[in-house]
């Protein structure tokens, strides 16, 4: 497999590949009609709808032992019950998020981790996904530092058209990845997780997006005890992206 290109901090896309495809067939069965639980419907805007078919299968019970398999379809429809876009998550808690765009155009952002998000606009009926190395191949060599277990909050500002993507990493600790987000359709994103660097200036890199202020600057919550609010501009972010 081809390495990531270091010098542009993206990782290669691996949506479209075999080992993706394969990937996401052992888990084919799941959806099977007699795993089905429930439908939830969502409404994101007045002329579109999200549902989303939750499936379960549990295995391997015993009177103290069992595995549980939760998967989940997510379709969304406009106001005349057309479907527009679907998409299937085999493992993770899900995560979806309508954004408008600076540029006009409406977006559904959906994804379990940093190294698997579609992206769809709405507005030109596109889709978009990007699946990372690390996802397929647990061995990776490949940079995960983006890696969430995950995802709680995408924080969009469409002053600078940069994103805080709030969420829990692998040890169950609040962390923020940052992402450049001007031309949602170039995947993949440019992302940068904020752990190590806030970790080196504050003993601490746990942290939690709370907004962006009036004057477009990112206030974070950091440390787990003994909290303290920090801010990062937008040129800080910009800068801290276009690190090596």
């Amino acid at each position: 497999m081809t390495k990531s290109n270091v010098n542009d901090n993206r990782l290669k896309n691996y949506a479209d590949s075999i080992e993706y495809k394969k990937y996401l067939e052992q888990y084919n069965y799941i959806f099977d009609k007699d795993y089905f639980i429930d439908q939830e419907i969502h409404f994101l805007t007045d002329e579109i709808k999200l549902t989303i078919d939750n499936y379960n299968h549990s295995y391997n019970l015993t009177h103290n032992y069992g595995k549980s398999i939760s998967c989940q379809r997510l379709t969304l429809y406009d106001n005349h019950d057309n479907q527009l876009y679907t998409t299937r998550y085999a493992f993770g808690k899900i995560f979806y998020q309508y954004i408008r765009h600076s540029n006009n155009n409406e977006y559904f952002v959906s994804g379990n981790d940093l190294m698997e998000y579609a992206i769809y606009n709405i507005t030109k009926n596109k889709a978009y996904k990007f699946v990372s190395e690390c996802r397929i191949d647990e061995n990776s060599e490949e940079d995960c530092d983006n890696e969430f277990w995950y995802i709680k909050e995408w924080l969009y500002n469409p002053a600078n058209n940069l994103i805080a993507v709030h969420g829990q990493d692998g040890m169950n600790c609040s962390t923020v990845t940052v992402c450049d987000f001007t031309n949602p359709e170039i995947l993949p994103l440019k992302f940068k997780n904020l752990y190590k660097i806030i970790a080196d200036h504050c003993q601490d890199g746990t942290c939690i997006a709370k907004r962006w202020t009036d004057n477009n600057l990112l206030e974070l919550e950091v440390c787990e005890e003994n909290s303290k609010i920090i801010y990062l501009s937008a040129q800080e972010i910009i800068a801290l992206l276009n690190l090596k």
